[in-house]
């Protein structure tokens, strides 16, 4: 295998807290994380809701009957809802993580294998 010059691999931290038990600390960004998780529910319920209805309108096609095409409309149009539910939960999400990196400090806490710095 050949590696070349500019290849600089990133190091994963595995001990890192999910951003749920970091936003508990902070109440600001403990609301900017629960609308997080509201739009990302909410517009996947949507979504699929309407894949779903989507699935049963186009597999109920037939050449004996007419298809009902305003069934087939609502299901994209659910589908359309929910991917611009979910669209803004980037934006909240991003913002309970500048939230707790803006205000975070350094902490010292004891474990059973030593002491844990955190900045």
């Amino acid at each position: 295998m050949l590696w070349s010059a500019d290849f600089s691999p990133e190091i994963l931290l595995q001990d890192e807290e999910p951003l749920r038990i970091k936003a508990r600390e902070y109440p600001e960004a403990k609301k900017a994380f629960a609308q997080y998780r509201l739009k990302v529910i909410s517009g996947s319920v949507v979504g699929a809701s309407g894949v779903i209805l989507l699935n049963h309108s186009l597999g109920s096609i037939s050449p004996r009957k007419p298809h009902q095409w305003a069934v087939t409309g609502i299901g994209a149009g659910l589908v359309t809802a929910g991917l611009f539910i979910t669209k803004g939960a980037k934006k909240k999400r991003q913002e309970a993580k500048d939230i707790v990196k803006e205000k975070k400090s350094v902490a010292f806490q004891w474990q059973p294998n030593g002491l844990k710095i955190t900045f």
